[in-house]
């Protein structure tokens, strides 16, 4: 969801003229919401992640598809954005060692789904985040998070989600753009621009990410004339920051966990014409590696890979 959805990555009426989106000085990737307009996008993850323990190997597959909009409207008294964003279809698979679950919130009563995860999932079908932007369309508030975590609450087996959704992690979610941080300046083919970006998570501590984007430059996509940008980063995470008073936190010296050879790479296909993203392709992998006590030789591996595809599907007027 880096993405509810994190991960939300629209058309509409041109904010700039030609001229000075393709000044000669270079390209400007701008991103922005547009106001009146209403976004669509799909998101598609597919994870899998290889664990080795001393009995042998066992693979997991999970594969998830959201489907989002989201309404753009102008704030109270004309400052900042408001925008009213929902999940409006979840599909899920997981499989492991050969057994697994399946659901569609579109196909009730359909999938095996004897753990009920499904019915877990569905409940925030349709649910509203209400999220307050300001005049650079940064995310500064989710008005209705209270109400959210206690709807989410009673839905989960009456686990308090706030203990594992904090607002803050919340907003990097619902963040739809695609770049951690936009050029200052226009930019030309083979210019690139770093960025570092730290996500809190309270159960499981402070996930940082540093790297760079490189615009590789303008190509067809789709169909559409877009600017296409190279993603290239590192991920470290530092357990020690969690908070134990947080569900699943992790107890960081009984576990020894360590995470190596984190990595983040992919592409972005942007329109400058509409400020956003037509469409990301981002593969995330790291190994992680943790003391286990069932087993004689102590220690487990797991090698996570994660491959994210979001894309703009349609964007209109609102009524």
């Amino acid at each position: 969801m880096n993405c509810l959805l994190r991960s939300i990555f629209p058309l509409g009426t041109l904010v700039f003229l030609a001229g000075s989106l393709f000044a000669a000085d270079g390209f400007e990737l701008k991103e922005r919401w547009i106001v009146g307009k209403r976004y669509y996008q799909t998101t598609e993850t597919i994870q899998t992640n290889n664990v080795i323990l001393a009995a042998g190997p066992r693979e997991q597959l999970n594969s998830t598809t959201l489907e989002t909009s989201a309404e753009v409207r102008a704030g109270e008294k004309g400052k900042g954005k408001r925008m009213t964003a929902k999940i409006t279809r979840v599909a899920m698979e997981i499989s492991s060692n050969g057994k697994g679950i399946n659901f569609d919130s579109s196909k009730p009563g359909e999938g095996n789904d004897p753990r009920g995860v499904g019915k877990i999932m569905a409940s925030v079908i349709g649910k509203e985040v209400r999220i307050s932007l300001n005049e650079k369309d940064e995310i500064t508030d989710v008005e209705n998070y209270d109400e959210l975590m206690k709807g989410l609450s009673s839905s989960a087996a009456g686990v308090d989600m706030s203990k594992v959704i904090s607002k803050e992690s919340l907003i990097q979610m619902v963040n739809g753009h695609a770049f951690n941080t936009a050029p200052a300046n226009p930019v030309k083919p083979g210019d690139g621009w770093a960025f570092s970006k730290r996500n809190e998570f309270p159960q499981f501590g402070n996930v940082n990410i540093a790297g760079n984007y490189m615009f590789k430059g303008m190509t067809d996509h789709d169909g559409i004339e877009v600017a296409e940008v190279i993603v290239d980063a590192t991920v470290s995470v530092d357990s020690q920051s969690a908070d134990p008073s947080k569900a699943a936190a992790p107890k960081a010296d009984k576990f020894a966990t360590k995470m190596q050879n984190g990595s983040i790479k992919g592409r972005i296909w942007f329109d400058p014409k509409i400020g956003f993203a037509r469409e990301t392709q981002i593969t995330q992998e790291v190994t992680v590696t943790k003391r286990n006590f069932a087993e004689a030789s102590g220690t487990m591996s797991i090698h996570n890979k994660q491959i994210n595809r979001a894309k703009l599907t349609k964007i209109e007027d609102l009524e």
